[in-house]
């Protein structure tokens, strides 16, 4: 196996652990705040965000992973 190979399949792995310690994360915390829980990981819930929603150029939509915060090096 080249190096290469093997860089591109512990990366995966990693991504893939990583995954992994968001969902327990979530979980956990679905015990701990249960259904307001979401106001952990969205912004503005009680705003009203789905009426901009289409507003909003793509660009400007702002991804939040989980697991980023769990798994940065």
């Amino acid at each position: 196996m080249t190096h290469s190979v093997k860089t591109i399949k512990s990366e995966k792995l990693a991504d893939a652990l990583c995954s992994i310690k968001a969902v327990k994360k979530y979980q956990l915390d679905r015990q701990t705040y249960g259904a307001n829980r979401v106001r952990l990981y969205v912004d503005d819930v009680d705003g009203d965000w789905l009426n901009d929603f289409d507003k909003k150029e793509t660009s400007e939509l702002e991804e939040h992973h989980l697991s980023q915060d769990l798994c940065e090096t």
